[in-house]
């Protein structure tokens, strides 16, 4: 499967209950004349309350078990995505919004890249301001599978797999986004679980391009939303305007559920533009997403009712990401209070960020653990801890490259930790059973500077 041009996704395969679909429009600026970015308002629903439940939708793009040639989904163009899977209850859907500037040579249309969303609502509300509305809006998500064999996207915010189960609408919004901090701030009545989102990589999927991100992977419970352009956000991470739930404002209700992405034994994700991460994977209660908007990325819960599901990536092939701003892992588990559903990240094989942090964790669940028997490899951070606190048990056959933020959390070291040179470490205690390569430091003029600062107990067992 090839596609070329703006917004043109290789697969596309939704279920959505209580109304919606896709939709958009396309404007063109004129070389020479005056063009100003224009600002739109979008709504996913009607105007009244949307109700009804999404089915499971399965994507396998590989051979049949029988046997085949291997499947390739390629395409060339921003916000074209290869594989894009969705399962919405309670309305929404994808929607595009698509600038373009006139080509003198052909007289056509070459795409620029999205146009401005200044609002966002699900359904029910006259004047759009953020998501929400005056009519309840109900409908879990269903089961969302993606077997991806080979992906390959290229162009601005084009990433390669997107799947999504969303309880209580939204969906996907391609355009630039403005105000996306206050977004879910007005939800009144948005309610539905998200069901599991299950990824499985079993060759590669590659992206080439500004906030392509490789794999997307989100349940979220309470209306759900990935948007904006992800190219424009560098380092800076908020969260979302907390909703400001009562009697008039119901606010967002809805769980999320099991979120899992598995990369095979000898399968890679890579991506080499800035701002494009790996594997973003996200379980939020309460209504939530991803929202690139104004140089930030907004992400988690809108603060509604409703607990995260259980977060798991499995690495056994290798994630690689080379651009600044771009981890190879996210993980992002969110609900207003703390959930007992576990995240893990297991890595056999290798975890790679020349330009950024390996893995990152943004997450209050109670249990958060990263079990390396492979590599996991940064000039930054190896894991970085965002919120809470994480766990990291490196096995015998484990190498670590790369500084710790673990929070309060603790390293237990069987196999080799080598600190950035410089870098500053953070953990409640490290358990060093295996090696710690920390080097004889740096010196600046008359100044010595120690390769490692360490905040928190060192226990040592095995060789320093």
């Amino acid at each position: 499967v090839q596609t070329e041009g703006s917004a043109s996704l290789g697969i596309f395969a939704a279920s959505i209950g209580g109304g919606g679909g896709t939709g958009g429009f396309t404007t063109t600026s004129i070389p020479g004349a005056t063009n100003q970015m224009q600002t739109v308002n979008v709504e996913l629903g009607g105007d009244a309350g949307a109700t009804g439940n999404a089915q499971a939708v399965s994507v396998y793009s590989m051979p049949s078990l029988s046997g085949g040639p291997e499947t390739l989904v390629s395409t060339t163009g921003s916000y074209a995505a290869g594989i894009a899977a969705m399962s919405i209850g309670g309305g929404g859907g994808l929607v595009t919004l698509n600038d373009t500037t006139t080509n003198t040579q052909t007289g056509g249309a070459v795409s620029t890249g999205g146009l401005q969303m200044s609002g966002f609502q699900m359904a029910g509300k006259s004047a759009v301001q953020a998501c929400g509305g005056l009519a309840a809006t109900s409908g879990t998500g269903g089961t969302v599978l993606v077997m991806a064999q080979n992906v390959e996207t290229t162009g601005l915010d084009a990433p390669g797999v997107v799947a999504q189960s969303i309880g209580g609408g939204g969906g996907w919004v391609r355009a630039a986004a403005t105000g996306g901090q206050n977004y879910f701030t007005s939800a009144n009545g948005l309610s539905g679980n998200g069901e599991t989102t299950s990824v499985n990589v079993t060759d590669h999927v590659s992206t080439a391009g500004a906030g392509a991100y490789g794999v997307i992977a989100q349940s979220i419970g309470g209306a759900g939303l990935l948007a904006g352009d992800l190219s424009t956000v560098g380092g800076s991470y908020k969260a979302f305007t907390p909703q400001n739930r009562s009697i008039l404002n119901l606010g967002s209700t809805g769980d999320g559920g099991t979120v899992q992405v598995d990369v095979k034994a000898d399968a890679s994700v890579t991506t080499s533009g800035a701002s494009a991460a790996g594997i973003f994977a996200q379980s939020a209660g309460g209504g939530g997403g991803l929202v690139a908007s104004d140089d930030v990325l907004y992400m988690g819960t809108a603060g509604g009712q409703g607990t995260s599901g259980p977060v798991t990536v499995n690495v056994d092939g290798s994630v690689l990401t080379t651009g600044v701003n771009a981890p190879a892992i996210m993980v992002d588990a969110d609900s207003a209070t703390p959930s007992t559903n576990p995240v893990a990240v297991n890595v056999t094989g290798t975890v790679n960020s020349t330009q950024s942090d390996a893995i990152v964790i943004n997450s209050n669940a109670t249990s958060n653990t990263v079990s390396n028997s492979g590599q996991i490899d940064s000039d930054s951070f190896a894991v970085f801890a965002r919120r809470n606190d994480v766990q990291v048990n490196n096995s015998a056959s484990g190498a670590i490259t790369g500084s710790l933020q673990l929070g309060n959390g603790t390293l237990t070291n069987l196999g080799s930790w080598t600190p950035t040179l410089g870098g500053s470490n953070y953990a409640g205690s490290i358990d060093n059973q295996g090696t710690m390569v920390l080097g004889s430091g740096m010196t600046a003029g008359s100044l010595f500077v120690p390769n490692t600062l360490l905040t928190g107990k060192l226990s040592s067992t095995g060789t320093l």
